[in-house]
C-alpha cells in the first residue's frame, strides 16, 4: 500500500505541470523502464549497467524486494523491507514537494486550469 501510494503521489506530481504530457512520461517511467529494472524475472546481473542503476529507484524494483522480504524472509528489515519502505517513504515526500513547487510555479505563470469542452459538430 505504501508503494502504492508513493506511485500515484509521484504521478500526480508529474502530471500536475506538464497535463496531458505527464500520461506520456508517466507511462514510460513506471512501465517501460520499471518492468525491466525490477529484478522479478531476470536477475539484475544479467541486465545491462543502465538497467541495474534504475532498479535503485524505479518503483517495482521495490515491490519485488519489499514483497520477496514478505513471502519468503519473514518480513524482516534486513531482508529488503527496510528498503522498499525507505525508498517508498522518499518518494512520497519527493512526489509532494515536486507537484507543489510544479504547481505553484504553473499558477505563477498565470495559466489557467479550465476544461475545454469539445466542440460538437452540428
Amino acid at each position: 500500500m505504501l508503494v502504492i501510494t508513493a506511485v500515484a503521489v509521484v504521478a500526480q506530481a508529474v502530471l500536475a505541470p506538464l497535463g496531458g504530457l505527464g500520461m506520456v512520461v508517466n507511462l514510460f517511467l513506471f512501465i517501460v523502464l520499471s518492468i525491466p529494472s525490477s529484478g522479478g524475472t531476470t536477475p539484475l546481473e544479467a541486465m545491462p549497467p543502465f538497467v541495474r542503476f534504475l532498479s535503485s529507484f524505479e518503483p517495482l524494483h521495490q515491490i519485488y524486494v519489499g514483497t520477496r522480504s514478505i513471502l519468503y524472509f519473514g518480513a524482516t528489515w534486513d531482508a529488503g523491507l527496510g528498503r522498499a519502505v525507505i525508498a517508498s517513504v522518499i518518494a512520497i515526500v519527493l512526489g509532494l514537494l515536486a507537484g507543489t513547487l510544479g504547481t505553484r510555479a504553473y499558477d505563477r505563470k498565470g495559466l489557467a486550469r479550465k476544461h475545454t469542452p469539445a466542440v460538437a459538430e452540428q
